[in-house]
């Protein structure tokens, strides 16, 4: 079997007073019936004041949450410190939609809903004056067909994730990677993954998970730069034990705290890559 390589980039820059960063990225191989793809992203922001404001979800108007009239769009109210920062995505069939940080994650699809959210792109903007944004973007893979006679989908499986940025490491505090596997053989749902099957929950979430810390910035002394970073991890240890469904999320968290201002004037380059690839094969 061909080595099936899924590959997704991440990019940031600083405009305006605003982070903005994307992360985009789908790949099938019709032949293995492996995909991977973005379906998922939530965002949160912690606060160091009680000042809040409050905006009509639907015009972007000011509004009271205590008179709301029954024609009137939902009224959220946030700190006034997490104003503009936002994800918005694309979804597969070109709608757009965003969704606001608040002190709570908010996320787009439904933990129990993940591999029925596929997303085109995501953007994240940071807009606040004041650090404190964590985010994490989630890419949910579907793991091989079995072959008939000799099962060629049979092996291990990898992870490949690098990270590489400059400047924006003053506001960063840490870069995590987290994922989950539901596997062949293991848990409920043992057989090979059927092309309508879906992923049980329970499994994927106690058959295999692993978290690793990719970058932690440590005190003042930090560097600017985060150096190239790579880390290869194992999606399962035994060759019949095929990956069936993998959750990866890919978590940012920026320091915190009411005298930490996001920087304006600062250069960054922020860029990194994730692939998913069977060990051994060509």
């Amino acid at each position: 079997m061909k080595n099936s390589v899924f590959a997704l980039l991440f990019l940031f820059s600083l405009s305006s007073g605003a982070s903005t960063g994307s992360i985009m990225g789908s790949s099938l191989n019709p032949t293995t019936g492996e995909e991977l793809y973005a379906c998922n992203a939530k965002i949160r922001s912690s606060s160091s004041s009680t000042e809040q404001i409050c905006l009509n979800l639907g015009t972007g108007e000011s509004c009271d949450p205590t008179r709301v009239g029954p024609t009137d769009g939902p009224c959220q109210c946030y700190s006034k410190e997490m104003i503009g920062n936002q994800i918005v995505a694309t979804h597969s069939d070109g709608a757009a939609q965003a969704i606001h940080s608040t002190s709570q994650w908010k996320q787009f699809v439904d933990d129990g809903n993940l591999f029925g959210g596929k997303l085109n792109s995501l953007e994240v903007q940071l807009g606040s004056e004041i650090l404190g944004a964590e985010y994490g973007f989630t890419y949910c893979y579907k793991g091989p067909f079995a072959t008939s006679g000799t099962d060629q989908s049979l092996g291990t499986y990898g992870l490949d994730f690098t990270l590489q940025g400059s400047a924006y490491a003053v506001a960063l505090d840490s870069v995590e990677i987290k994922y989950a596997c539901d596997l062949r053989y293991r848990g409920q749902s043992g057989s090979p993954r059927q092309p309508n099957s879906s992923p049980n929950y329970g499994d994927l979430y106690s058959d295999f998970i692993r978290t690793e810390t990719v970058y932690k910035r440590v005190d003042e002394r930090s560097s600017k730069e985060i150096g190239y970073q790579k880390i290869r991890m194992p999606l399962n240890q035994v060759a019949h034990e095929v990956p069936r469904f993998c959750v990866v999320e890919v978590r940012f968290k920026e320091r915190s705290g009411k005298d930490l201002k996001r920087d304006a004037l600062a250069t960054t380059s922020f860029n990194g890559s994730l692939s998913i690839k069977k060990q051994g094969s060509m």
